[in-house]
């Protein structure tokens, strides 16, 4: 029955997803993690930075809620497996594979081996534009969401793996939309769509 949410279950998703998308490079998994960050990890944060349960979405409610007596921060678990899921997602950044670097989560962010260096600029999940700054020598993987549209890119052939060796800069850009979804699950109203705007879920119309 749906009862309520739990960030430890958010936390193990996450981290299943982004084993399943290192071990086998299958982009799908990939998504799966990144959406489970934006609207899992993030939505059970709290303002003062713990976690806490919500009420589950189902026939009777449209909206994530907590009783701020009962569902607030659980310092004693969720708090903890949130710090945990943070900081795997920190980790997860980047990771090399294959003598690749694979650039995974889309924040503003830096890396370095012994052989090279990257900077990352981006304005992402709101517009679809990233700049890299590399340096050095080495192979570079880029994740380019799947509802990507109109991707273009300043360096050819930047969506596939792709060599440097010096200095070089690139910028890929693409279009995002308003996209709406049909429900999932049995206990899910059939008359309500959610909307999305590539991996952020605005919430829910009729």
């Amino acid at each position: 029955r749906s009862g309520w949410t739990e960030p430890c279950a958010i936390v193990d998703s996450y981290i299943l997803a982004f084993m399943l998308y290192r071990e086998t490079l299958d982009p799908m998994y990939l998504d799966y993690a990144v959406k489970i960050y934006y609207n899992g990890l993030g939505r059970a944060q709290r303002l003062n930075g713990g976690f806490g349960c919500d009420c589950c979405v189902g026939p009777e409610h449209l909206a994530l809620r907590h009783d701020g007596k009962i569902l607030g921060e659980a310092y004693w678990c969720c708090s903890m497996r949130g710090a945990d899921g943070l900081s795997n997602v920190a980790l997860n950044t980047f990771f090399e594979k294959d003598h690749t670097v694979y650039v995974n989560h889309l924040f503003p962010s830096q890396y370095q081996n012994d052989t090279l260096k990257l900077e990352v600029k981006t304005k992402m999940p709101y517009q679809g534009y990233i700049q890299m700054k590399a340096s050095g020598k080495g192979r570079i993987k880029v994740y380019i969401p799947k509802y990507a549209k109109n991707v273009s890119c300043s360096v050819e052939n930047c969506f596939a793996e792709f060599s440097v060796d010096g200095e070089e800069t690139f910028t890929i850009t693409f279009d995002i939309d308003v996209e709406q979804k049909s429900p999932l699950g049995n206990n899910s109203r059939k008359d309500v769509f959610s909307v999305w705007h590539g991996d952020l879920m605005l919430g829910c119309r009729k």
